[in-house]
């Protein structure tokens, strides 16, 4: 099996925050468990830091393993507005991939193989309206908070596009991995809201803090992991 993995996860700043310590034991415990002749193909930007010895640290030596930088598209402003898989990286990925792995649902989910995205707590539109100079708020709880219009309405714009983003990725992913029963919950009220069905049978959860250094998959979550839910 070729097992695709956004690996911008490790160049876009998560590498110093929860979601980099989250991707790098998932993924290290991915690695621990796959078969032998799996083979793991990272996706990474050309223009990003450098991450072969990230991949060398979680993919050690005897790992069948291979690079492919992204395609970048003609007019990335753009592109983010409309939705980063493009059609040019939609087809870098089925040429590729058996299934692909994604850690930041704002990085893109394609649609062209079995994708599992991991999903956190939307603290950018939970806490919104209520600390809204320091999150993604409505234009109305913006402006009431002081917040002058041109600032405003880019705050309310950019919740705009985190919702729509967010709910592209619960549309197109297969599995949904939630790092919480909470955020299972906060995300499928989240996909009611948006008018989304058929939600629920795609989420799953696996709880951050356990112990997994027996390397058994009984613990919620890494089966998951392991078997894809692709097939």
């Amino acid at each position: 099996m070729r097992i695709g993995i956004d690996f911008r996860v490790f160049q876009v700043g998560h590498q110093f925050r929860g979601i980099g310590q989250v991707a790098a034991q998932a993924l290290g415990q991915l690695e621990a468990r796959i078969p032998s002749d799996d083979e793991i193909v990272l996706f990474v930007d050309s223009n990003g830091p450098d991450i072969t010895g990230r991949a060398d640290a979680l993919f050690p030596e005897g790992r069948a393993r291979r690079i492919i930088m992204w395609q970048d598209p003609r007019f990335p402003r753009l592109a983010k507005l409309r939705g980063p898989s493009t059609d040019a990286r939609e087809q870098q990925v089925s040429a590729n991939c058996d299934a692909f792995i994604q850690f930041d649902f704002m990085l893109g989910i394609p649609a062209s193989v079995p994708t599992l995205v991991v999903i956190y707590d939307q603290i950018p539109i939970l806490l919104g309206d209520r600390f809204p100079t320091s999150y993604r708020p409505h234009l109305g709880s913006a402006r009431a908070a002081g917040l002058p219009m041109k600032h405003a309405v880019y705050k309310a714009g950019t919740r705009m596009i985190y919702e729509k983003m967010l709910a592209g990725a619960l549309s197109r992913a297969k599995t949904v991995l939630t790092i919480s029963r909470h955020t299972a919950t906060t995300t499928l009220d989240f996909a009611s809201k948006a008018g989304l069905t058929g939600i629920d049978a795609k989420v799953e959860s696996a709880h951050l803090g356990w112990d997994h250094a027996d390397h058994t998959a009984a613990k919620p979550g890494l089966t998951t992991m392991t078997r894809y839910r692709m097939e």
